[in-house]
């Protein structure tokens, strides 16, 4: 579990990294367009990421006793 953490975090880092620098701007105005793609970009990794849970793990299913 702990490496598939490692690997997730380092590959979601480098994906916001590839958002940020795909923004360029200038010095200190590049700095607020570098991060809302990132933010952006952190937002749906996250939604993207509980779509899968919700479709992978599912809603249990009540058995009868």
């Amino acid at each position: 579990m702990n490496t598939f953490h490692q690997v997730g975090s380092a590959l979601g880092v480098a994906v916001l990294v590839a958002m940020s620098a795909s923004a360029g701007g200038g010095a200190v105005a590049g700095l607020a367009g570098r991060v809302h793609p990132a933010l952006t970009g952190s937002t749906g990794l996250l939604v993207l990421g509980l779509v899968l849970l919700a479709a992978l793990v599912g809603v249990p299913r009540r058995t009868r006793a």
